[in-house]
């Protein structure tokens, strides 16, 4: 029978999280209608941007349709993510690639890449919030022995020196420790993905 720790790993496995907020987020973008790849005005630019990451943050699930964004927040909420993808004047970067199809892709390559930094910062906020709800339900007996348990489960992708007698870093910063373990698998999971 699965312990409250297997059910939390379980819970937070790249299958149950990274794929299934990364395919709404690839819904978000194909659902999204603009009739133009190419933008070459800025007030033009600014609305799509808002409305994408208005109609992206409701597909998602990172807030409930019936909620109204207004324009300031929804383009602070794109020229976050835009700055995550290109740099620290990603909203610059992004209004010169939406102004040309041939320069990376145009206005689709921007959505695209709006709604890939939105899944990576979705599917972080999610875990990182069930690994801390999780870990603030448990006792102080029952949090030592969910860390016992993650080192006898775990343990052997753990440096040695964690491992040694009483393991009281693991025991300690198990929160941090199962969200390092869910990036790890996440890692792992995208092994091979990009080979031919």
């Amino acid at each position: 029978m699965p312990t409250r720790l297997d059910q939390l790993l379980e819970g937070i496995h790249p299958d149950r999280t990274r794929k299934v907020i990364e395919r709404r987020a690839d819904e978000a973008v194909i659902s999204f209608h603009v009739d133009t790849n190419t933008v070459q005005d800025g007030i033009r630019f600014h609305d799509i941007l808002c409305d994408f990451a208005r109609h992206f943050d409701r597909h998602i699930r990172h807030l409930p349709a019936q909620i109204v964004i207004p324009d300031g927040m929804a383009w602070q909420r794109a020229v976050d993510l835009l700055r995550k993808a290109y740099g620290r004047h990603g909203d610059a970067a992004a209004f010169e690639i939406a102004r040309s199809t041939s320069l990376e892709g145009g206005l689709h390559s921007v959505l695209k890449q709006i709604a890939r930094h939105g899944a990576r910062e979705q599917i972080e906020q999610e875990v990182d919030s069930r690994v801390d709800a999780f870990c603030h339900s448990l006792t102080a007996e029952e949090y030592l022995a969910a860390g016992s348990e993650f080192i006898e489960k775990h343990g052997q992708f753990l440096p040695a020196e964690m491992k040694k007698g009483y393991a009281g870093r693991v025991r300690v910063n198990l929160p941090d420790l199962l969200k390092q373990h869910h990036r790890a698998q996440d890692t792992m999971s995208h092994v091979g993905e990009a080979l031919p």
